[in-house]
């Protein structure tokens, strides 16, 4: 028996589903536009894919980088889901502030899940990412869209994370207690 532990399955569901998406779409494009454009597509994909591997790559480096720096305990204590609304509102402003794109974000996400982060912890900082992003408003919405539209949109997006961190909580406990009955029936 080994002692190496097993790494995540890359060809779980998740795999098979996009393969599958792929297969279609590649199927679809030959149909109504010819092989010359399923090669063309494959060109496009391989230079995004030249592009886009290493910031994955360094963005989950990132994101486990963390979790070794930052103890799980620390995590635990203030994002975990017994710290309650202080976590919600601590994710929210971290992921209000923290620049950078989903290759960032997504790591650091499972990364503080793994860490002891709770649902509603991480569903507040990847809402505040995405919802209301400091650094949209001042590098894109400001210089396009001016201050004022800017401003407001940015003041209505900031209780949404709170919003979406709470409901999170409520029904992640909804759902687990439904999965334990589930788990009772013959």
């Amino acid at each position: 028996m080994s002692n190496r532990k097993a790494g995540p399955k890359v060809f779980d569901g998740g795999f098979f589903f996009m393969a599958s998406l792929a297969t279609v779409s590649g199927s679809l494009v030959a149909w109504f536009h010819g092989w010359p454009a399923v090669a063309t597509a494959f060109h496009a994909a391989a230079s995004d894919a030249f592009f886009i591997i290493p910031l994955i790559i360094l963005g989950i480096a990132v994101g486990t980088l963390l979790t070794v720096l930052v103890p799980h305990e620390v995590v635990a204590r203030h994002l975990g889901k017994q710290a309650g609304a202080r976590a919600i509102l601590l994710s929210t402003l971290i992921g209000t502030v923290m620049p950078g794109g989903p290759f960032v974000a997504f790591p650091i996400v499972v990364a503080l899940g793994r860490a002891g982060a709770g649902v509603g912890a991480l569903i507040a900082f990847l809402t505040a990412w995405t919802a209301v992003g400091l650094h949209r408003l001042v590098v894109w919405e400001i210089p396009f869209m001016g201050a004022e539209f800017a401003t407001l949109r940015f003041i209505c997006s900031l209780p949404i994370p709170i919003i979406a961190g709470f409901a999170a909580e409520k029904l992640s406990a909804s759902i687990s207690a439904l999965r334990v009955e589930w788990e009772k029936l013959p």
